[in-house]
């Protein structure tokens, strides 16, 4: 399968925790498989190839059409829709309409993070990941070398776009 794969929803049932655990806890299930960042791949069935596209417009890095994985909003729809059964969208600028907006210092765990610009421009958006609380996310980002799935610092690709959006609650 090659780009937005689809699956079975998750559960829907449970209070806002329960929610939140389950898309931590899903999100997580899919660290340490060595899946490869993506672009375009991921998604309500979990990790697929890409889509044709060479990192930085350069082939002599390879083609993502070629790489099993998922990008940042794959991962990100995937935890959603198999932890709580909840559709957020294929990419981060949909992603960043759901739930409603709280501000950077107010986040919690089960939110989305964003960075890209700061203005309403959907197309601002460049990477989301999941917050795990005492600021670490869980992401899907470069480099491409089998741990492109992981746990990483939240100001490990600098400052973060200035909200986050909290799906529950």
């Amino acid at each position: 399968m090659h780009g937005r794969g689809n699956g079975p929803a998750g559960p829907s049932t449970g209070t806002n925790a329960e929610k939140v655990q389950r898309v931590i806890d899903t999100a997580k299930s899919q660290t340490g498989k060595s899946y490869l960042y993506s672009w375009g791949a991921g998604g309500k069935g979990g990790a697929s190839y890409g889509v044709h596209h060479y990192p930085d417009n350069d082939p002599s890095q390879g083609d993502d059409y070629n790489r099993l994985g998922c990008d940042c909003s794959g991962l990100t729809l995937y935890a959603f829709w198999k932890g709580a059964g909840l559709d957020i969208g294929a990419w981060t600028g949909v992603q960043n309409t759901k739930g409603r907006a709280v501000a950077l210092k107010d986040r919690k765990p089960g939110d989305l993070v964003f960075w890209g610009r700061s203005d309403n421009d959907a197309d601002a958006t460049t990477h989301v990941a999941l917050y795990l609380g005492e600021n670490k996310i869980l992401e899907a980002s470069p480099p491409r070398d089998g741990k492109s799935v992981r746990i990483s610092e939240l100001d490990s690709h600098g400052t973060p776009y200035t909200k986050v959006r909290r799906i529950f609650g």
